[in-house]
């Protein structure tokens, strides 16, 4: 999937070699477009593995990547499949992408144990208290199977200015490379 020539920062963030990725923007700013374009990246390049992506619910991170993948398929007639009843996207090397929402039941539990060469979570200011347990103890080992396995956190300035997505994307810590952009 070609990369747009008139949007650098997006381009910045798709093609960050870092483990850990962190991406605050404004809303409609082409968050989901730039993961997207990342899982397609992995998905290509590991064949028959499984990424995932998750979202605050399993409607809205529906909602949200489900269309990206759509446009991009055919756009560039990529040969995916998307299996509504699984939420899951396949490339036509077998790899997948598993759609999750936070508030499916024991959705913790459906990660433990899984590899993954890709994981994303968006609208991170919004998981609260979990995120920290959710990266340290279940997507961190995930990755670490892939040399070059990664793990993005995307949203929006949450409406306290606090919690781990606002230290990571304000504050730097935990070592992620951060990106910043705007609809603009």
């Amino acid at each position: 999937v070609p990369l747009d020539p008139n949007f650098p920062k997006q381009n910045a963030f798709i093609n960050d070699p870092a483990r850990y990725i962190s991406a605050r923007c404004s809303r409609r700013a082409g968050k989901t477009s730039g993961l997207a374009r990342r899982y397609h990246n992995a998905m290509q390049k590991y064949p028959k593995s499984q990424s995932i992506y998750l979202g605050l619910t399993l409607d809205s991170a529906k909602g949200a990547m489900w269309p990206a993948f759509e446009e991009f398929n055919d756009l560039y007639d990529l040969g995916y499949e998307f299996v509504e009843s699984k939420s899951t996207i396949i490339h036509p090397n077998g790899a997948k992408l598993r759609i999750l929402g936070a508030d499916m039941q024991n959705f913790i539990k459906r990660l433990r144990g899984r590899k993954y060469p890709a994981a994303g979570i968006d609208e991170a200011q919004d998981f609260g208290i979990h995120l920290e347990s959710l990266i340290d103890d279940i997507l961190t080992p995930s990755i670490a199977d892939y040399a070059d396995g990664w793990l993005a956190l995307t949203g929006t300035p949450g409406p306290v200015p606090q919690g781990y997505f606002f230290d990571v994307t304000q504050h730097g810590k935990f070592g992620f490379s951060h990106h910043e952009w705007t609809i603009f």
